[in-house]
């Protein structure tokens, strides 16, 4: 017997849809950039020419929800959203 309400039900269910596409885009993105690929990056949101570097690690989920990742020319995590390979 199910004892949660249906809202609660609903929104069990969102959250691991939710989970299992944040862990898809987090390997698609692993597999376009692997550490050492060359990126463009923007900080703060994407606008303008963004800031060039090369990755220093895999992505990965930080507290399960936001994918980051390392560049060696910003101290901090980025987000992988604020991150592209360089053509």
């Amino acid at each position: 017997m199910n004892i949660l309400p249906p809202r609660a039900r609903r929104a069990r269910k969102r959250s691991a849809t939710g989970s299992a596409c944040r862990e898809r885009r987090l390997e698609q993105f692993n597999r376009r950039v692997a550490p050492g690929t060359p990126v463009r990056f923007w900080p703060a949101g994407i606008d303008g020419p963004g800031r060039q570097g090369r990755t220093v690690s895999a992505a990965w989920l930080l507290q399960g929800h936001t994918a980051v990742v390392l560049v060696e020319s910003w101290c901090g995590l980025l987000a992988v959203s604020h991150v592209q390979p360089e053509a």
